[in-house]
């Protein structure tokens, strides 16, 4: 058996252990927006990774509600008839520290210690900073024409992303659950 002694690897002695094709995926030149999905396997995985995001998200909005109805019913029990529930939150940041450019704030029920609501806060949004350095040529416009969303949500401190982020939820909890929390 041959081995490249320099690499610890197999040499190409073997039919089993020929390199593979090889295809052109970009280099520093190539832009990003000109990449194209080479491969039908590559679409076929994006269409596959649309799917599950769909389908993940619509779960998730089920069990919210469920966990929601739950936590209702059994502070109907516990506090006759009263509605107002009692929860526990809190924050968290892509960084230690108080200096994440990213944060999730969570909601959970006193009564069945369930995730009831959960916001995410952003101070970043990468679309939105490389876009920067084409402005002024046609591509922006285009750009600003089609886009969708802008992932940044929050504007200040992390400290403030967990307290605005508390203030969101709470404010959607006539809208989501038709009670206050």
């Amino acid at each position: 058996m041959f081995t490249d002694k320099r690499f610890h690897r197999k040499g190409p002695g073997r039919p089993s252990q020929q390199q593979r094709k090889r295809s052109f995926r970009g280099n520093r030149y190539t832009k990003e927006q000109e990449q194209e999905y080479a491969s039908t396997s590559a679409k076929k995985l994006k269409g596959t990774m649309d799917n599950i995001h769909s389908t993940v998200k619509g779960v998730y909005h089920l069990v919210i509600r469920k966990a929601g109805r739950e936590e209702i019913e059994k502070t109907r029990e516990a506090e006759n008839g009263e509605e107002n529930l009692t929860l526990c939150g809190d924050g968290s940041w892509n960084k230690g520290g108080f200096s994440g450019m990213y944060g999730v704030i969570t909601l959970i029920g006193q009564k069945t210690s369930k995730v009831l609501d959960n916001a995410v806060k952003s101070t970043f949004c990468h679309v939105c900073i490389s876009m920067k350095s084409k402005v002024g040529t046609a591509e922006i416009d285009q750009w600003y024409s089609e886009q969708v969303q802008c992932f940044t949500n929050h504007d200040g401190s992390a400290k403030k992303m967990e307290v605005d982020g508390m203030l969101e939820n709470f404010a959607r909890s006539k809208k989501l659950r038709n009670t206050n929390y």
